[in-house]
C-alpha cells in the first residue's frame, strides 16, 4: 500500500513537468501518427486530430487540462497552444 501511495504522489507531482515540455516551437512531427506519439510520450492523451487552416490540430488531455495544439505539417513545430483547465 505504501508503494502505491508513493507512486501516486510521484505521478501527481511530475505531471506539470510534462506539460512544461510542450511549448511554441516544440517539434512533434509532420504526420498525425508522429504528433500523437510525441504528445503521448509527453503524458498527453490525444483525443482527436483535425486539419485546420493548413495546420494539424490535436485535441489532447492531461489531467483536468484540455489543450488544442496546432502543429505545422511541414516543419512539425508547434505554432499555437490553447488550453482550458
Amino acid at each position: 500500500m505504501r508503494k502505491l501511495l508513493i507512486a501516486t504522489a510521484l505521478a501527481l507531482t511530475t505531471a506539470p513537468a510534462f506539460a512544461a515540455e510542450l511549448a511554441i516551437g516544440t517539434r512533434l512531427g509532420t504526420t498525425e501518427q508522429a504528433i500523437t506519439a510525441a504528445l503521448t510520450e509527453m503524458g498527453w492523451e490525444v483525443r482527436k486530430l483535425d486539419a485546420e487552416d493548413g495546420m494539424i490540430e490535436a485535441y489532447a488531455m492531461m489531467g483536468d487540462t484540455m489543450a488544442e495544439i496546432y502543429a505545422d505539417p511541414t516543419t512539425g513545430e508547434v505554432t499555437r497552444i490553447s488550453d482550458e483547465a
